[in-house]
């Protein structure tokens, strides 16, 4: 995390390897950043927990929080309200990919931004909303009436 972009470590481009790439975040994601960065309880990891998360272990020391810690706080958190349905955090990753497209982002940003390298990628990522289809209708036919 530095400024206002933040380095992602990724190991599915070469298989057994890392590699990292840097992402722009929003203003109000900085925000929250920095409001946690207050009660950080210190070490190397941005996101890690020494007792100020509820967890099945009891942590002492700032510890990352694993994989399975992340999932299990998610549904937890989402357990008794609307978005229950949600299967895991990957959904994030297509809606992301899906309102950006929505707001006509150029697929080269997109792809930098969330590192799609190959078009097979690209497809999978792109779901279109009801509101864009409609919206390309409209724009085609009534602007022919104008």
């Amino acid at each position: 995390f530095e400024g206002d972009t933040l380095t992602i470590r990724e190991r599915k481009r070469v298989r057994g390897k890392h590699s990292t790439r840097r992402v722009p975040i929003s203003e109000t994601l900085r925000s929250v950043i920095d409001e946690w960065m207050t009660e950080h309880p210190g070490g190397k990891f941005l996101f890690c927990m020494a007792g100020l998360v509820r967890s099945k272990t009891r942590r002492t020391k700032p510890e990352p929080i694993t994989r399975d810690m992340f999932h299990d706080h998610f549904k937890r958190a989402l357990k008794t309200n609307k978005w229950k349905v949600i299967a895991g955090l990957h959904c994030f990753r297509h809606s992301l990919c899906s309102n950006l497209a929505a707001q006509r982002t150029d697929q080269r940003v997109i792809n930098h931004i969330v590192g799609h390298v190959s078009p097979e990628t690209v497809k999978r990522y792109q779901h279109l909303t009801p509101k864009v289809k409609e919206d390309a209708i409209s724009q085609l036919f009534e602007s022919k009436h104008e």
